[in-house]
């Protein structure tokens, strides 16, 4: 009866054993289910939903500097037909990128705000774009240029901008986010480390996953770098193109502009202009190219002998401006200018057909505050020379100062 009663205890035990170990167990298993619930999941979700939203601000930057190649190309004559459809396809393919970027939550307040921005930059690019789109490589080059710099770059510098900000917001929100995720970790862990190997395993998991999605990101982050240096790349390029007249190489009236514009209230200096006579003439002659080329060789020719006393710009097909440096005093600077006229006035050899055309110039002493911009400045001259040119031209005036 006591060896029944044992053997019956013993059983009641074992049972007993077989039932805490299996509750034991259970726990163990709804443990690593919560872990897996409240840390794991969460983590690849958010990765993959953050690595997708990163794809699709990143292709829509790539589809922007693209559009911005094809639209040059069409400016600068480079471009055909097809570099219209390939905007029309970078676009098409921006839309679908915002399509999936909006398709997905895992953002912060503030990043969609910057989004929304962009996106109506985006708009009004395209509506800049279709708006010109057949006229704009039709224009002559310091129209097309006037429209890109002031109607197009402007919303194409907006939109990147604010997707970069886009960028910059989403990482700091993923950044919280992954913190947030770290410290519920930590909780799991310390909880799963009183229990059996089966917290163990479910933490090398979660570490290891969780370095794959930091190498993600760290890849993520070298990409943004690699994408700034090309944005900041394809900056200096488009400023090059906006200061640059296209034929000639010398720095344009923009450039002008931008060099002397501030200086005009406070500085004096001495500045030359050189119109050349009859230049449609050699168009309607010879064509466009010769003409084209000799306007190259004159370039050629003031920037071999005169760079070295002044800034030379071609501000127009046929006008060229030399700003004399500061170190050249007003005799050198008026002597100079005889010099320009003569060089200028010189024959030049093009498809070996010798070329000889007038010049009318003017020389301007010009003293702080006479023209109140550089409008202003070259109306004065253009006056002068306008002037020169109802007399007979083929000389070398004198703008009269206040």
């Amino acid at each position: 009866m006591a060896k029944e009663s044992a053997k019956n205890a013993s059983t009641t035990f074992s049972s007993r054993i077989y039932v805490m170990a299996a509750i034991f167990f259970a726990f163990a298993i709804i443990s690593c289910t919560i872990l897996f619930q409240a840390v794991y999941y969460p983590q690849v979700n958010n990765s993959a939903r953050s690595q997708a939203s990163n794809n699709a601000i990143y292709t829509i930057k790539e589809e922007l500097l693209s559009i911005n190649r094809n639209v040059l190309m069409i400016i600068t004559g480079i471009g055909d037909p097809v570099s219209i459809v390939n905007v029309e396809n970078s676009f098409a393919n921006i839309d679908k990128q915002m399509a999936d970027y909006e398709s997905t939550d895992y953002r912060s307040e503030k990043e969609y705000e910057r989004y929304l921005t962009a996106k109506e930059d985006v708009a009004n690019l395209r509506a800049k774009i279709n708006e010109y789109r057949y006229a704009i490589a039709s224009l002559d080059i310091e129209e097309a240029k006037n429209v890109y710099t002031q109607q197009i770059l402007v919303y194409q510098q907006s939109a990147l901008e604010m997707f970069d900000a886009v960028i910059d917001n989403h990482r700091n929100y993923s950044l919280s986010q992954q913190e947030r995720g770290r410290r519920v970790f930590y909780i799991a862990t310390a909880t799963m480390l009183a229990m059996l190997v089966i917290g163990e395993v479910a933490i090398f998991i979660i570490a290891k996953n969780a370095k794959k999605a930091q190498a993600e990101l760290d890849r993520k982050a070298k990409q943004a770098e690699a994408a700034d240096r090309k944005f900041k790349h394809s900056q200096e390029k488009i400023n090059d193109i906006a200061y640059t007249n296209f034929l000639t190489g010398l720095k344009n009236r923009y450039a002008l502009e931008n060099d002397i514009g501030e200086k005009l209230a406070n500085e004096q200096m001495n500045i030359a202009v050189f119109d050349m006579d009859n230049f449609r003439s050699i168009n309607d002659i010879y064509g466009y190219d010769f003409g084209d080329e000799y306007l190259v060789m004159l370039a050629e020719k003031l920037n071999t002998d005169f760079s070295g006393f002044a800034d030379i710009y071609n501000i127009t097909g046929n006008e060229f401006c030399l700003v004399f440096k500061r170190e050249i005093s007003d005799t050198q600077a008026m002597r100079y200018a005889e010099n320009v006229f003569a060089a200028l006035s010189s024959v030049f050899s093009v498809a070996n057909i010798g070329i000889q055309l007038p010049v009318t110039g003017c020389r301007y002493h010009y003293l702080p505050g006479e023209c109140a911009n550089l409008n202003a400045l070259l109306l004065k001259i253009d006056n002068t020379i306008r002037n020169a040119k109802r007399n007979g031209g083929n000389s070398l005036q004198d703008v009269m100062g206040l």
